[in-house]
């Protein structure tokens, strides 16, 4: 039986995911973006993709660890492609692989981002560039926290960009709970 906890997570995990996996193929449609914007979040939905078949089937999850980093990564950067921010300025010092200033230059372009809430979910993630290298695999319950924490955020992005919000279309769906 489901505690109530495990109950909030999954439905916040569930509306994550529908909402980015059918918000990334919508990205633009409400309002209009830069181009580049549509090519970064499809790049987003297959790390993503990618990300969640590797924690299916693997016994060590960097994989996993990396396509999810990089999948937040590129959401973010879709995000702010959106606003017209160059890609020079997104390959740059101050943005580059840098999750929490990414966040930060969005929610300055987007004042309905949950910016709080990304930055403490990307605060647990590893370094995307130390864990290319000697660390150590996170186990599978912390893997799936980082991989569900990307495909939050990657929702969250998306939701600005797109009509697809389960949450915001259900007016009776509990408060958010999960990543905290």
């Amino acid at each position: 039986m489901l505690k109530c906890e495990e109950l909030a997570r999954f439905t916040d995990q569930a509306a994550d995911i529908l909402d980015f996996g059918y918000g990334w193929q919508e990205f633009g449609h409400s309002r209009h973006i830069h181009t580049r914007a549509k090519n970064l979040i499809w790049r987003a939905h297959t790390q993503l993709e990618a990300a969640a078949a590797t924690a299916t089937t693997a016994y060590d999850y960097r994989g996993t660890v990396q396509s999810a980093l990089l999948g937040t990564e590129l959401a973010l950067k879709a995000g702010l492609a959106a606003h017209g921010v160059s890609d020079q300025e997104l390959r740059s010092r101050a943005i580059g692989h840098n999750l929490a200033s990414a966040t930060e230059r969005l929610a300055a372009l987007e004042p309905g981002l949950d910016a709080a809430r990304i930055e403490r979910v990307v605060a647990a993630f590893p370094e995307f560039v130390a864990s290319r290298y000697d660390t150590a695999p996170p186990d599978r319950v912390k893997t799936g926290h980082i991989l569900m924490g990307a495909q939050y955020v990657a929702s969250e992005v998306t939701r600005q960009f797109s009509d697809r919000n389960c949450r915001r279309d259900n007016p009776s769906a509990p408060l958010r709970a999960y990543p905290g």
